[in-house]
Formats: structure tokens, C-alpha cells, sequence
């Protein structure tokens, strides 16, 4: 298995943050999941 991880900014501002990560099994994806955050903010 291998996990691919991935986080962009998604706005001019920087205040929105995609964290992302695929898993990879024998050559499919599986796995998928996206979280948007806002590191400015408290839970």
C-alpha cells in the first residue's frame, strides 16, 4: 500500500486549506478522502 497525501491552498488569502489522500493498492485507488480547514479558526 502506499498513501499519497496532499494539501494546496485553495484561496488568494491563504485562510482555506485542502488536505487530501488517496490510498494505493495493487494499482487502484482506493480510499479517497478531502477535508476542508481553516487553520485561522478553533474547532
Amino acid at each position: 500500500m502506499l498513501r499519497v497525501i496532499d494539501t494546496e491552498t485553495c484561496d488568494l488569502q491563504g485562510g482555506i486549506v485542502e488536505v487530501a489522500s488517496v490510498d494505493v493498492v495493487n494499482g487502484q485507488i482506493v480510499n479517497p478522502c478531502s477535508h476542508l480547514v481553516r487553520p485561522d479558526r478553533p474547532h
